[in-house]
């Protein structure tokens, strides 16, 4: 019965719409604390109806929940005056930059000495002249002063490689408006008005959420394809009050005087209360089990101090730029556990070496972990931030990226070597091979796709093979390996999977309640046939497994 528990345990996973939280994860490479909660989550065809809110302490954000508070709604679209588009996900999280392909650190030198030569003669000086090439803020304020702004044609690519290949581009619809598209990898695009906000998500097959706004410019609903709606009311203060999901209880949030969240209830009716101190979270109390969590920042805004939410649990972070902000950090981050009088002690340290990438901005070329005096040393790639080289205990892997920052190769230690080749049309892995040290022994699996749907896999040293069958909507029709096995799939109108079919077997049915949470999976024909389906489908997704393929079920 083991398999037929490790396919239940999938299937949760994939399909529950349980709602979480996690207690505050400390960033040592900026001294950043981050929150996270999914107040309510409802699976669906494409996209699910989820709201994901995070607390970012370094960010400078202000939403509709209040001082840096982001979410998955926030999707914060900029456009420089260097000519890059900056968009940040989570209104504060993580930032990704756009810029064209002649885009260089020349650029940025020419803009700031045009944007000198607009200022008036008393107000240069050297030193203003080197923070203008370092601090892009200030540089962005004082190019609005004066009016400086290189504009970006339209149909121009704009590309990033920060998390994986993606494109933006502006158009001009068929009305006249001006759009800008941001595409992904996997075919999924993100459409933007001309204000900058987000008005469509789509994937490769035409699943959508669309998002409306009053004219104040406050998101007041998005809408999926099936017509299930989320909608959102505010307060006086412009913040959101309550959101209601299409399934479960509405959710409730209160503010301070100072606009900041102090009260949230989310759809399941568990309730969590926040303290600030001029905006930063110094306290979190998750009210139905009684915890908290307290922390304390330097005059950087750098979290130094965090407890709980188990009260004999405490951190202490020390931050170390040995004389040279802008090229190293060191941090120390210490955690006790246990009584005061007998602490257990762990000490993590850390290492960044900063540098400057072609387009001007700054990335941590290396990384320096000690944990348990086991040292771990990662060298990272200039295009992406990914790592060229994991050094552990002397033993060390390498890596290697195509251009678009997509991974080309791995080696281990033991000398086994990975490479990823990839479809051109869908940029998804179309081969896999997996050579090793000693025998010299090479495995390879291939996929092919159609309108960036995978509808073939093979590997001929296991003698496997799968074709599958989609949908309209990109939810998988039927698989059938080289056996001649054949599983069929049936989904509800919300794009959940209620039935897999292995032909001449049996069936495993899924239920859920109104919310799209699962609430079993059994098989008419008995325990023992439920087993030997979720067993051999288990087969099926093995060979789908190595090359991270989402097969939409």
């Amino acid at each position: 019965m083991k398999t037929f528990k490790t396919m239940a345990v999938l299937f949760l996973l994939m399909f529950s719409g349980g709602y979480a939280y996690s207690q505050g994860e400390i960033t040592p490479q900026n001294g950043n604390i981050t929150f996270a909660f999914q107040d309510f989550g409802i699976p669906g065809q494409g996209y699910a109806l989820l709201l994901e809110r995070s607390f970012n302490s370094m960010s400078g954000y202000f939403g509709k929940f209040g001082h840096k508070w982001g979410t998955n709604f926030d999707q914060h679209f900029k456009v420089t005056p260097e000519g890059t588009v900056e968009i940040t996900s989570f209104g504060g999280g993580f930032k990704t930059i756009f810029t064209a392909k002649n885009f260089t650190p020349q650029t940025v030198d020419q803009f700031v000495d045009d944007l000198w030569n607009r200022l008036p003669a008393a107000s240069r000086s050297e030193k203003l002249k080197k923070s203008l090439l370092t601090d892009e803020s200030l540089r962005h304020k004082l190019a609005g002063e004066h009016k400086l702004l290189r504009d970006i044609p339209f149909d121009i690519e704009l590309s990033s490689t920060a998390r994986g290949p993606e494109v933006l581009k502006k158009i001009k619809d068929t009305e006249g408006k001006i759009v800008w598209i941001r595409s992904y990898a996997d075919g999924s695009k993100e459409y933007y008005d001309v204000q900058g906000k987000l008005t469509k998500v789509e994937d490769l097959n035409k699943n959508f959420l669309l998002y409306k706004y009053n004219p104040q410019g406050q998101l007041m609903s998005v809408t999926d394809a099936v017509g299930r709606r989320v909608t959102f009311e505010y307060n006086t203060m412009g913040l959101v009050s309550k959101i209601i999901p299409p399934a479960g209880s509405p959710c409730e949030y209160r503010y301070s005087a100072d606009k900041d969240l102090i009260y949230a209830k989310n759809s399941n009716g568990f309730e969590f209360k926040y303290a600030y101190k001029k905006h930063h979270l110094i306290e979190v109390q998750y009210v139905a089990g009684g915890q908290k969590e307290i922390m304390k920042y330097d005059d950087k805004d750098r979290v130094i101090y965090h407890e709980g939410p188990n009260k004999e649990e405490k951190r202490k972070v020390r931050y170390d730029h040995k004389g040279n902000e802008d090229k190293f950090l060191e941090v120390t981050l210490t955690t006790e556990r246990g009584s005061k009088h007998n602490p257990q002690i762990n000490v993590k340290k850390y290492e960044f070496e900063y540098a400057r990438r072609k387009d001007g901005f700054k990335f941590a070329r290396k990384t320096v972990t000690v944990v348990d005096g086991i040292r771990i040393e990662t060298v990272n790639s200039e295009c992406c931030g990914k790592p060229l080289s994991i050094e552990r205990q002397g033993q060390i892997t390498r890596f290697e990226y195509y251009e678009d920052g997509s991974l080309k190769s791995k080696a281990s230690p033991n000398g086994k070597k990975v490479e990823v080749e990839y479809d051109k049309s869908s940029q998804k892995v179309s081969k896999v091979t997996q050579t090793e040290a000693k025998t010299k022994k090479v495995d390879v699996t291939e996929y092919k796709y159609k309108n960036g749907n995978m509808v073939f896999a093979r590997n001929k040293t296991l003698k496997i093979s799968l074709q599958v069958d989609y949908y309209k909507r990109g939810q998988t029709r039927s698989i059938v390996d080289q056996d001649g096995r054949k599983f069929l799939f049936e989904y509800n109108e919300f794009g959940l999977p209620t039935r897999i079919t292995q032909v001449g077997v049996g069936s495993l049915v899924v239920s859920y309640n109104a919310k799209g949470e699962m609430l079993g999976m059994d098989s008419p024909s008995g325990r023992n046939i439920a087993a030997a389906v979720a067993q051999a489908f288990e087969t099926v997704i093995d060979i789908i497994r190595p090359a991270g393929i989402d097969l939409n079920i």
